[in-house]
């Protein structure tokens, strides 16, 4: 976790998103008011949800120990984990001003009921990131990749894709240039059901979506519940 920004009443802790820390999170914490203290999360490559929201309890507590009033927000993947973190507060009995969100998309329920689904979209995204032009297919031992922690299975489609002469260093290049931190982070995702919160919460929205999301289970929905699924009504 870094330092906290400010010296006020009002506590803001602020999570990452994927292959990013909190020095994103710098240019808006120095546009807080007086009264509200930023705290910034980084990232934790390669554990799962669960475990970076214990990761970020334990700092947070560190950092700001205390009752006092608590905000979480975080941009993409962070804005979920701020959810994660609040649901985690009030089951402990903690204060939740608010969670609010940036651009952050809720997880894809039919991956956690049917695992293939997410196998499958994974397998998809990497045929696409290697230039697959749809004429030839890729065998996968599909039943070999359910189960398996993400990395270790990025590294098995990886090399079974090579294998068959899908892959290239191309394609390579383009995984290590920043992509494999975004695959696992979003494939530990898929199927993690969120805890239910009970309080605020916003979730902004950019008018240009962009690139910003390049996969497509995970872009923001134009319609439907979303994160209503998991919220409660405030006390």
């Amino acid at each position: 976790m870094c330092g906290g920004r400010g010296d006020g009443a009002v506590r803001i802790f602020l999570c990452p998103a994927v292959g990013s820390g909190a020095a994103v999170y710098r240019p808006l914490a120095e546009l807080l008011p007086a009264g509200v203290t930023a705290y910034g999360f980084d990232e934790l490559p390669g554990v799962t949800v669960a475990e970076r929201v214990s990761a970020y309890l334990a700092g947070l507590e560190r950092a700001a120990p205390g009752d006092g009033p608590c905000v979480l927000a975080g941009w993409s993947f962070g804005g979920f984990l701020a959810w994660e973190v609040a649901a985690r507060l009030q089951r402990a009995g903690a204060r939740v001003e608010l969670v609010a969100a940036i651009d952050s998309a809720c997880p894809d329920e039919d991956a956690d009921r049917l695992p293939m689904v997410s196998v499958a979209r994974d397998f998809g995204w990497l045929l696409s990131l290697a230039g697959a032009d749809g004429e030839r297919r890729a065998a996968l031992p599909y039943r070999r990749l359910v189960g398996m922690a993400p990395a270790d299975r990025l590294e098995l489609m990886v090399e079974t894709l090579a294998e068959q002469g899908f892959w290239s260093p191309e394609a390579a290049a383009k995984l290590d240039g920043g992509l494999r931190e975004f695959f696992v982070g979003t494939s530990a995702l898929r199927g993690h059901r969120p805890g239910p919160y009970r309080g605020p919460f916003v979730l902004f929205r950019a008018a240009d979506q962009g690139l910003a999301v390049a996969d497509a289970p995970f872009r923001l929905p134009q319609t439907g519940p979303g994160w209503q699924r998991y919220s409660c009504p405030a006390p």
